[in-house]
């Protein structure tokens, strides 16, 4: 976690002059130099949100600092964009995966359809057993029936589940997107 702190800090500033890092905070040194006067702002840029306000100093060599204010700027402007984009791309992906939930629902319908088939053709079976002409032609033929609509109901579960995780998986990957972006807005 310190080593994904310290590149995180390291990543989003522009002057980075010492960084320290501690088991829970990292301490990083920005440095530029100003022009003597009265009131002169100094700006850094890209300060992470994560930075809290009361823990940023001030020092000056050769002078003196009258005072000193921290001012969170928020980012929106720069992050609107993508967060619609994100936000877009994640409510298609949940009409998606709500195709393919019904699918699913429709393909396991179909598995256990199958394998009533099944059963009924047992049944059929065994009351032609005791029937004085069986016919085994038509017993093949409906376990045929009921076998195909079986496998075919089962390989379309397994390819729809397939594509459910791979959808859930880009839909925590575009949550996740959206959450870093919404956490570096602020």
């Amino acid at each position: 976690m310190n080593a994904l702190i310290l590149l995180s800090l390291l990543g989003s500033t522009t002057a980075v002059d010492r960084v320290v890092v501690f088991p829970d905070r990292a301490q990083v040194t920005r440095a530029t130099q100003v022009q003597c006067g009265a009131r002169v702002p100094v700006t850094f840029a890209d300060v992470p949100p994560a930075a809290a306000q009361d823990s940023f100093r001030a020092r000056v060599i050769g002078g003196t600092i009258d005072g000193m204010r921290a001012e969170f700027v928020s980012r929106e402007k720069e992050f609107s964009p993508k967060v619609e984009a994100l936000v877009k791309q994640l409510e298609a992906l949940t009409q998606e995966l709500e195709g393919l939930s019904d699918q699913l629902d429709r393909a396991q319908t179909q598995a256990r359809m199958g394998k009533q088939f099944s059963e009924i053709a047992v049944q059929q079976v065994s009351k032609e057993l005791a029937a004085d002409a069986p016919n085994p032609k038509a017993w093949g033929a409906a376990f045929d029936s009921s076998l195909a609509s079986g496998v075919a109901a089962a390989r379309q579960v397994s390819e729809l589940s397939a594509k459910v995780r791979d959808a859930r998986t880009r839909e925590e990957g575009l949550r996740r997107d959206l959450e870093e972006l919404r956490y570096a807005q602020a």
